[in-house]
């Protein structure tokens, strides 16, 4: 049965298992910023990553409210543009979802129609396409109201590295985020002086803090996005491998039914390059984890 908040589909099926169905070999592989990437090893036998989605979604005994309406978008929008994100943090659990928008179409519109059965997308908003990528954030909230009021727009900097993201509603739009992404070990000299001019950490006043910010278990990866947002700063790990994976979802306590899923599944998610995002502030002289994401390609 669904809750009484639940965004009930009028034409649900039962869902799947949790693992889903098989990699395919032709399957698009993508990160976090939509860089295609080669598997890591052959993709026979295994699984997708967005089996980590489901099994998030049953820990979380959210996935009858969320499956359906997230199956209409990846039918609609099409394997290899759509990420989704599984967030934990102070404000609770948020499903977040970014669509990419290469054609700068009005993808809005699009959106609108599709998840009508379920919801109502940013109400009075006219949609100009002006916009890289799209974001979607899905909460209990918007299950209770039926409606996501605001929408994110990411939109390409003068720069190609450079994304400056919008909050947008009908009421006009806010600078939320702005974003610098950089390869991890090549270009450290970049994003270093980035981190530490921030606005919510005193890095000067005790170097620890960098070690704090700068997580050295996840450093491993391919890039990271150095993100600047209102009150807290975040770097995203973007291309770390599964045990890199395996290490942040137990160092930052995801649900146990999704550490043990991962574990148990470490061979057949071997494949696969993960995205994972850590915002922090200062707290007093210590660093603090507001928020923690688990990104994948839907």
């Amino acid at each position: 049965m669904y809750t009484r908040n639940s965004v009930e589909n009028p034409r649900h099926r039962p869902v799947d298992s949790a693992a889903g169905p098989g990699a395919s070999a032709g399957e698009p592989h993508f990160d976090l910023a939509f860089a295609p990437y080669r598997p890591l090893r052959p993709t026979a036998g295994k699984v997708r990553g967005d089996a980590l989605l489901w099994t998030a979604l049953d820990a979380a005994g959210e996935r009858e409210r969320w499956e359906p309406l997230l199956r209409a978008i990846q039918r609609g929008v099409g394997r290899g543009r759509t990420i989704w994100g599984a967030s934990r943090g102070d404000a609770g659990t948020t499903w977040r979802l970014r669509l990419a928008n290469p054609k700068r179409e009005h993808l809005i519109d699009s959106l609108r129609t599709a998840l009508e059965p379920w919801l109502t997308i940013a109400p009075g908003l006219a949609d100009d396409g002006a916009y890289d990528v799209l974001g979607i954030d899905l909460n209990t909230a918007v299950a209770t109201n039926r409606s996501v009021a605001s929408v994110k727009h990411h939109v390409r900097g003068a720069q190609p590295r450079t994304l400056t993201v919008w909050e947008v509603d009908s009421a006009g739009r806010r600078r939320v985020d702005e974003v610098l992404i950089v390869e991890a070990k090549r270009e450290i000299n970049v994003a270093l002086p980035r981190i530490k001019a921030s606005r919510v950490v005193d890095f000067a006043g005790d170097r620890s803090r960098l070690g704090r910010a700068l997580i050295p278990e996840l450093f491993a990866c391919r890039h990271v996005h150095v993100c600047r947002r209102d009150d807290v700063d975040a770097l995203v790990y973007s291309g770390i491998n599964v045990d890199h994976l395996l290490w942040f979802l137990a160092r930052f306590a995801f649900p146990p039914a999704l550490v043990d899923f991962a574990r148990g599944e470490r061979e057949r998610l071997d494949h696969l390059l993960f995205d994972v995002e850590v915002a922090y502030r200062q707290s007093g002289a210590a660093i603090v984890y507001p928020e923690t994401t688990l990104y994948g390609a839907l």
